[in-house]
């Protein structure tokens, strides 16, 4: 099996080789948004893994649910006016509140922000991932557009065949691509093709429309959870055809392989990028191949520090069973989730051990049996975020998701799998730190528990303090440059 350093390298060699970055349709350099889709796939090839991207005929738009038909169906462009800071985030909202959902990486922005009129605009979840059975849940922002009228009507056109030279056009174009992945690799990347086209066409038909919202909102700043989703990426091309600013809020670690979209080998192209990333620290971010990286500016990560607070008690004061707390990524939760029930079947005899198993958002469709075994459960964000499982756990482990790092603040003893993919990255960024331990297995993991593991230390260098008037003075800094140019 390929090392993640040479399926990386690999991967930015072969672009940059193929002059991939040249091929355009109707204005359009395909290969801008395609990257990451065939990077993904191309990724789980070479490591074996499962697959995350599905098919479009695995849609399950939910427009006839009563929430979304009164609520969602919303977006009027007559009805937008201007405001100051325009925020797209991720429908991947959390229970917060009561009955409400948080957007933890926009919604916090207009707290700090208050003194600016702001508009939040959403995609649907099933927009981002057809094979999602989610869509909206109630959130607590106020002021709030959705796309799904716009995404509905993209569906009803392409299932109507509206699109059928252009998808007949571009099936050649991707085909070429995949035919070249083939010949130099032997992986069949041919289920990306269609996803593609869909995104493409989607921005061929709606970049007069963005244009036109940008117009009537007319921000002096974006703020985008920058993945790239199809939705951000044509805002931010429209964005930056028009002069506004964009900051990219980091969502996830950027390692020396991932994410993979603020990184080019070719950097001849006026690539489509954020003009900014807001990050969580130098720690955790790597600057290799990244082309923004003297445009970084480190201001920590506002709703960690706040669930933090609010959580503070419960990690002061640790009491009742021992809580192992697994957190799963979906492209190895199967591997994952083996462990961790081989280490639930070692812990019988331990009953003042449970095993909590904190899925990935992207494996809510996923059935995971777990033998109706005393000492372990399954949960999800729909009850109570992961902060608060965080906050009552002596342990946590995982691969590499952002969530070990954040489990990090919350003084958890720390077991990395350091054998399933991601795992030796993230061994790298936290080279080190105390209460960190490796495993290959659930054997190692009883050992290190037996040993009765250190602590991680709440307040480290991994995260940059926030601090509120700093952000603000970022955020005033760019604005102000901004109208200089």
């Amino acid at each position: 099996m390929k090392s993640e350093n040479i399926i990386y390298s690999e991967f930015l060699n072969f672009e940059k080789e193929k002059d991939l970055f040249s091929i355009e349709y109707k204005s359009f350099r395909l290969w801008e948004y395609s990257r990451m889709l065939f990077y993904i796939e191309f990724f789980a090839k070479a490591q074996n893994l499962s697959n995350i991207l599905p098919s479009l005929k695995q849609k399950q738009p939910k427009q006839k649910a009563r929430f979304i038909s009164k609520h969602c169906l919303n977006f009027n462009l007559k009805n937008i006016g201007q405001h100051d800071i325009l925020l797209m985030g991720n429908p991947r909202r959390i229970k917060q509140h009561g009955d409400y959902y948080y957007d933890i990486y926009t919604d916090p922005i207009t707290n700090i922000l208050k003194d600016f009129s702001s508009i939040t605009i959403e995609d649907p979840f099933w927009g981002l991932f057809p094979n999602s059975i989610l869509s909206h849940y109630k959130p607590i922002t106020k002021n709030i557009y959705y796309l799904d009228k716009i995404e509905k009507k993209f569906f009803l056109n392409w299932e109507n065949d509206k699109y059928a030279k252009y998808k007949k056009d571009l099936e050649i174009i991707f085909k070429k691509i995949v035919d070249a992945f083939f010949i130099e690799f032997k992986y069949d990347l041919s289920n990306v093709i269609e996803l593609c086209i869909s995104k493409i066409i989607y921005f061929i038909e709606y970049e007069s429309l963005y244009s036109k919202i940008l117009e009537k909102i007319n921000p002096k700043i974006i703020f985008l959870f920058y993945h790239p989703h199809h939705s951000e990426w044509l805002m931010n091309y429209v964005a930056q055809k028009k002069g506004i600013p964009v900051i990219d809020i980091q969502h996830g670690i950027m390692g020396d392989f991932e994410p993979i979209w603020h990184k080019f080998k070719d950097k001849s192209k006026n690539h489509v990028l954020p003009n900014y990333i807001f990050s969580f620290s130098k720690k955790l971010t790597l600057l290799n191949d990244v082309i923004l990286k003297d445009k970084i500016m480190y201001v920590g990560y506002p709703f960690l520090e706040q669930k933090f607070n609010e959580y503070k008690d419960l990690v002061e004061k640790k009491h009742r069973k021992k809580y192992i707390l697994f957190v799963s990524q979906t492209n190895i939760g199967k591997k994952l989730f083996k462990i961790a029930l081989d280490l639930a079947k070692i812990l019988d005899d331990y009953p003042e051990y449970k095993i909590l198993y904190k899925l990935h958002p992207y494996e809510s469709q996923f059935t995971y049996s777990c033998l109706e075994k005393h000492n372990f459960k399954i949960i999800n964000n729909q009850d109570k975020d992961i902060y608060f499982y965080q906050a009552i756990s002596d342990i946590q482990i995982g691969v590499y998701s952002t969530a070990i790092y954040e489990g990090i603040r919350f003084n958890l003893s720390t077991i990395i799998i350091e054998n399933l993919t991601g795992g030796q990255e993230c061994l790298k960024f936290l080279k080190g730190v105390e209460g960190v331990y490796s495993a290959k297995s659930a054997q190692d993991i009883f050992k290190i528990i037996e040993s009765s593991p250190q602590k991680t230390k709440p307040q480290n260098s991994l995260w940059t303090n926030f601090s509120e008037s700093l952000y603000r003075k970022k955020v005033f800094e760019i604005i102000k440059e901004t109208k200089k140019e």
